[in-house]
């Protein structure tokens, strides 16, 4: 994308226009991960970018969990200020990084996710 400069308009009735681009800085968005390590369907390898990345059995999953655990709820990825978050979005307490139950978090590398019998391993590039 580039913004284009309108030069010498105004100075001179005869003056003509001159366009110019500057390039306009592309948003960077640090590769992430998220590998499926344990439960069924493992493994499996999920690309995460600037679209929020909806975990479970949800028919709106971008990453659908093939559990047969009937309360598996859903989680939410998303990509704020060149960050990974994870949220619980159904409040089910279901959620565990790294053997803690959680609301939401800011993902690290090697962060391991886990609801219901699923487990999935967080890598940054």
């Amino acid at each position: 994308m580039a913004t284009l400069d309108m030069a010498g308009e105004g100075n001179s009735s005869n003056a003509s226009a001159v366009a110019t681009t500057r390039p306009v800085p592309a948003r960077h968005v640090r590769p992430a991960t998220l590998i499926q390590t344990i439960g069924p369907g493992a493994p499996r390898e999920f690309m995460l970018g600037e679209s929020d990345a909806i975990i479970g059995r949800d028919e709106r999953a971008t990453i659908p969990v093939l559990t047969h655990r009937s309360e598996m709820r859903s989680a939410v990825i998303k990509y704020h200020q060149e960050e990974f978050f994870i949220h619980d979005t159904d409040n089910a307490e279901d959620l565990f990084l790294n053997g803690i139950r959680i609301q939401s978090a800011l993902l690290r590398d090697g962060d391991e996710i886990q609801f219901a019998d699923v487990t999935f391993l967080f890598r940054e590039s």
